[in-house]
């Protein structure tokens, strides 16, 4: 094996605060909007590893949003990431209902969660020869779609950029409060439809 390039099926998913432009501008009590938006932070980390959603990893905070990267090794992760993204929702939002710090919060926000995938190029140590055929293969019939990890490790920078992780983050304006919203790449994944790319990148990545 030698460093080449690689594809991977990645799953992206993210947790965000409807309303927290509200909140900023009112002041409580018992705490101040930035303790809130931690708390949302590392709740979110902590139900998302509690249910057993493997190698899930966030990638970055954007304000009162968390979002998480989870590389895809079988198709039955998917479907399990997603229900426990669900749960997690749902768990958030009884949360902050009965805590007797935050409950006051819950008149001017909500939480939402956004879920899609994609195959996203990368170069890596030690690419198998399957992944390299694979690749190569992919590219001959123009079917990798431009998305790519961005990894700068001199400043400790891990980035994703392409059209299917933009498509990503247009999600939010279909979402909708106390839900979840998933891409139709997703939904097409999940229903077990035109899927056999990448569920060959699944299995040569495995």
């Amino acid at each position: 094996m030698e460093a080449g390039s690689r594809v991977d099926v990645y799953l992206f998913f993210s947790f965000d605060l409807v309303g927290a432009s509200r909140l900023k501008a009112r002041k409580f009590e018992r705490f101040h909007w930035v303790e809130l938006f931690r708390y949302f932070h590392s709740e979110c980390r902590r139900h998302i590893t509690n249910r057993g959603v493997e190698n899930a990893i966030v990638w970055k905070y954007q304000g009162d949003e968390v979002l998480f990267y989870q590389r895809i090794e079988t198709a039955y992760q998917v479907e399990h990431s997603i229900r426990s993204i669900d749960r997690t929702l749902s768990a958030l939002m009884n949360e902050f209902g009965a805590s007797a710090k935050y409950a006051a919060a819950t008149e001017y926000i909500s939480i939402r969660a956004l879920a899609w995938i994609a195959p996203v190029l990368s170069f890596a140590e030690n690419v198998p020869a399957k992944m390299t055929e694979l690749v190569d293969e992919l590219e001959r019939r123009e079917l990798l779609t431009g998305d790519q990890m961005f990894h700068d490790r001199e400043n400790q920078i891990l980035d994703f950029l392409g059209p299917n992780i933009d498509t990503g983050f247009q999600l939010a304006a279909s979402a909708r409060p106390e839900r979840i919203t998933i891409s139709s790449a997703l939904a097409d994944f999940l229903r077990g439809s035109d899927r056999p790319v990448l569920d060959a990148i699944i299995e040569a990545g495995s």
